[in-house]
């Protein structure tokens, strides 16, 4: 049986707040005639909005007045259910790899200004007279670490993350993008980030992914933009495509040539890289042993040996975990 790749075509591509019952223009993209009905009971059960086919899932959402921009959240991190949805496809034992882009001119153009956002929520808790400073502040630290826990449900997510930008990606779409396993862009994208005291996740997972510290602190302080060739050159993206077009194609090869890889071993270097990220060498490779204690006791190792030995062609066929 083929690898189940989820690909994921999401057009709001916002800060910490996502909820895609807001809109009402869905769009669902077929690949693929075949289905998994248990798979399909899996996720239907939870969102209308997702289908999943027996060689992957994809979805589209489409708001093109407002440029991809996002709509706010409906109290909690309940209702967010861009966070509901990466936690349940991390738990799908078939889900291989997820996949992000955004439909229309741009990736996204980050808060929607218009309606209410987690902005618009702090400045209620500090107006609101009936509170003292330390119910404020709890009130506020509360709405921060759930903005942030919608963007740590990917990073945390144990499925490998790829995110596709094209056109205009501001704001919390960076906060959202950077916390990706994968970003590829298209030669026209343009990225910006301003910071008003709150960072959702940009600022500090740019620091560990880009190579210039003082780029980063250039751009943010004086919310600035930069190009395609400017992330590629300071590591922020893994590669550049000529047009949209070309990057999502590449994206859907990707996703698919890692789902096709023993999901044992790629959750594992997704695993090693993150902790090793954040430890020492020594912690690092401490981890690496303890992990590999259970890890190594599979039967893929096996399989891709004799297949070696074997000297025979075609592709192996992993299990899901």
């Amino acid at each position: 049986m083929r690898p189940l790749t989820v690909v994921f075509l999401l057009c709001l591509l916002f800060p910490s707040f996502t909820s895609f019952t807001n809109f009402s223009r869905f769009v669902k993209e077929r690949k693929c005639s075949q289905k998994s009905e248990p798979e399909m009971q899996c996720a239907e059960g939870y969102f209308e909005f997702i289908c999943i086919y027996y060689c992957w899932c994809c979805m589209t959402v489409e708001e093109l007045e407002s440029r991809n921009a996002n709509n706010p959240p409906r109290g909690s991190t309940e209702d967010w259910e861009l966070h509901d949805v990466v936690r349940l496809f991390a738990k799908h034992p078939p889900t291989r790899a997820i996949t992000f882009r955004g439909i229309g001119k741009c990736f996204s153009n980050g808060m929607d200004l218009k309606e209410r956002s987690p902005a618009t929520v702090i400045n209620e808790i500090v107006a609101n007279g009936d509170l003292d400073v330390s119910r404020k502040g709890r009130g506020i630290e509360k709405t921060i670490r759930e903005a942030q826990m919608v963007f740590s449900a990917i990073e945390e997510c144990p499925k490998p993350t790829i995110v596709a930008l094209h056109g205009n990606c501001r704001g919390a779409a960076l906060d959202f993008a950077s916390a990706c396993d994968i970003r590829l862009a298209s030669s026209e994208a343009t990225f910006s980030l301003k910071f008003y005291g709150v960072d959702y996740g940009a600022i500090t997972r740019l620091q560990k992914i880009c190579s210039n510290e003082a780029w980063i602190f250039h751009h943010v302080a004086n919310f600035s933009k930069f190009d395609a060739d400017d992330a590629l050159q300071h590591d922020f993206v893994l590669r550049l495509f000529d047009t949209p077009a070309e990057m999502f194609d590449g994206m859907t090869k990707l996703a698919e040539q890692i789902a096709s890889r023993s999901p044992v071993a790629v959750q594992g270097v997704k695993l090693v890289l993150n902790h090793a990220r954040d430890h020492s060498v020594r912690d690092s490779l401490r981890f690496t042993a303890d992990l590999a204690q259970s890890q190594n006791l599979n039967k893929d190792i096996g399989q891709a040996t004799l297949k070696v030995l074997q000297k025979t062609t075609g592709a192996l066929v992993y299990e899901n975990i």
